[in-house]
């Protein structure tokens, strides 16, 4: 169990019928249904929170910070799905970036080991990034006022603010929250970004959500469920000019290097592309006893390559 003390421990359990609620509207791939579930149970354990906040004591409250992250977890884990097969792709690849957020905390602060039952949704999270086109990200250079504690109101570097920066202090994450920009200096274009939210949009009917696409269609026609999917394998692959309506010369190359067809792989004879490989369990990766009881990680099963 993630969670440290009885009171919270118990507040989950008594959550099991919603729990097992969210869970079958899951498997029936009723993802708008399983969000409204989350929702439901998030909202409901917000205000058990607020009404405990000046009775009990940090512990309890920094479980129940925890027990919020569990639930926006899920919340986001049957957004994510359901835009993906709504074909919504840059809603997916906001709701993945919110997952994984919701993840790092529980990660952060849970308790080990069982926070390894988290771990299958964030190497999920990994393998889903995969099929976007994303690679690059905006990065701001920015100037601004001092940083002032979302906890106390006093600025950051004040000798009276006692709080550090992604610390707990009674069931409140501690941020520095800036008032005010006064100048913003450049944008940079970068690989390894703080938020990946921060990225140019590309359009959902783009080519480069075809592997998304084509994961949503395996889903809607029955040939997966989100707790079978164990991942995407990535490799280049190469493929004959002669299997090819062969292109133009002076047309842009298959491969997509950008490059024209006569300047890049015409005299090589095959072109090379990159081949992603869906992978589905055999069996399910996290059952709903794994999810209400974290019960020690049973381990992941063996990549079993494409869904026929």
């Amino acid at each position: 169990m993630i969670f440290r003390t009885p009171e919270v421990i118990r507040y989950w359990h008594d959550q099991r019928d919603d729990l097992l609620a969210y869970w079958h509207a899951m498997r029936a791939l009723a993802f708008a249904k399983a969000f409204e579930c989350a929702e439901a149970l998030h909202d409901l354990a917000e205000d058990h929170r607020d009404r405990l906040t000046e009775t009990v004591s940090d512990p309890v409250l920094n479980d129940h910070f925890l027990l919020g992250m569990a639930l926006n977890a899920l919340c986001k884990y049957a957004a994510y799905w359901d835009a993906l097969i709504q074909k919504e792709f840059s809603r997916s690849w906001l709701a993945l970036q919110d997952l994984q957020d919701s993840l790092r905390l529980i990660k952060r602060f849970g308790r080990r080991p069982d926070i390894l039952v988290w771990s299958r949704f964030e190497q999920q999270c990994g393998a889903l990034e995969k099929m976007y086109p994303y690679r690059v990200f905006v990065s701001s250079e920015i100037v601004h006022d001092t940083l002032v504690c979302s906890i106390c109101g006093r600025e950051m570097n004040d000798p009276r603010c006692p709080h550090i920066p992604g610390d707990l202090y009674r069931g409140q994450l501690a941020l520095g929250i800036v008032r005010n920009i006064r100048d913003v200096h450049a944008l940079a274009l970068v690989s390894n970004p703080i938020d990946k939210r921060c990225v140019i949009m590309v359009p959902d009917d783009s080519r480069h959500f075809r592997t998304a696409e084509y994961l949503g269609s395996l889903l809607l026609n029955g040939d997966l469920d989100p707790f079978r999917f164990s991942g995407v394998k990535c490799d280049r692959t190469r493929i004959p000019i002669a299997k090819l309506k062969e292109p133009a010369r002076d047309a842009r190359c298959p491969c997509g290097s950008g490059l024209s067809f006569r300047d890049c792989c015409l005299a090589k004879g095959y072109i090379e592309q990159d081949h992603l490989t869906i992978g589905c369990a055999d069996t399910t990766l996290i059952e709903f006893d794994d999810l209400l009881l974290l019960r020690r990680f049973r381990g992941i099963p063996e990549f079993r390559g494409r869904i026929p």
